[in-house]
């Protein structure tokens, strides 16, 4: 099992280096400001002195600006304090297996777990497994005789294509047609399990589990459970 170890690289670094780079052209500006501002007092008529309000005003405008550079720079380490955070609360999942309504399916070490459930009674239910480029690869039949509207079932598919080959751990997903006796499609909502092997941190900065291939928000996690085998396709 590896472990990802998220850090604050990200957005956080991204907008540390902003801050740096607004301060660095803050300090400059102010440089310019006073050797302008010492050259204007160094001439200027000592019978007709300067008005000060024009450059009274210009400080006061900078040390707006640095205020709000000291702010920014707290909301940072803020902010990557609370990530830092989400990440040790993650740490929690690794090793369990959680669930999430989506029909993203985590093919890991040979396995796969999905539970489905029902609106209404059902007929026939036909069940597609497919890989990453959207082909079927694996498909299952269940007479709708053994599902219960409103009770969700585990299906726990092998691994193995129509033909009966392993396929490789990966990302899958899972697309159900539940028909009833009437012929009409009954809906139905999927339920996928997986192991969190590592968490991470996303574009946004934001914790995620992996589920293998999988990233999953630990926000939608539904459930969690200790991971639960099977040698052939299955339904409990």
């Amino acid at each position: 099992m590896t472990t990802t170890t998220a850090t604050t690289s990200g957005n956080g670094s991204t907008a540390a280096s902003t801050v740096a780079e607004s301060r660095t052209k803050l300090n400059a500006n102010f440089d310019t400001f006073i050797k302008m501002l010492t050259t204007q007092l160094q001439y200027q008529d000592p019978l007709k002195p300067m008005d000060t309000t024009e450059f009274t005003n210009q400080l006061v405008m900078y040390s707006q600006v640095e205020q709000q550079l000291s702010g920014n720079e707290k909301l940072d380490k803020l902010i990557s304090l609370q990530q830092g955070q989400g990440v040790n609360s993650a740490l929690s999942y690794l090793g369990w297996e959680v669930s999430a309504e989506t029909r993203d399916l985590p093919l890991q070490g040979g396995q796969a777990t999905f539970s489905l459930n029902l609106e209404k009674p059902a007929e026939t239910v036909s069940i597609g497994i497919a890989d990453s480029t959207g082909k079927i690869v694996r498909g299952l039949t269940i007479p709708g005789s053994e599902l219960t509207p409103g009770t969700a079932r585990d299906i726990i598919w092998n691994g193995k294509d129509n033909n009966g080959n392993q396929l490789q751990d990966g990302a899958y997903s899972v697309q159900v047609v539940a028909t009833g006796a009437d012929g009409t499609t009954v809906k139905n909502s999927i339920r996928s399990f997986g192991i969190v092997t590592g968490i991470d941190m996303d574009a946004n900065g934001d914790t995620v589990l992996k589920l293998g291939d999988i990233s999953l928000s630990p926000d939608n996690v539904k459930s969690v459970r200790a991971h639960q085998t099977a040698t052939n396709d299955s339904t409990s």
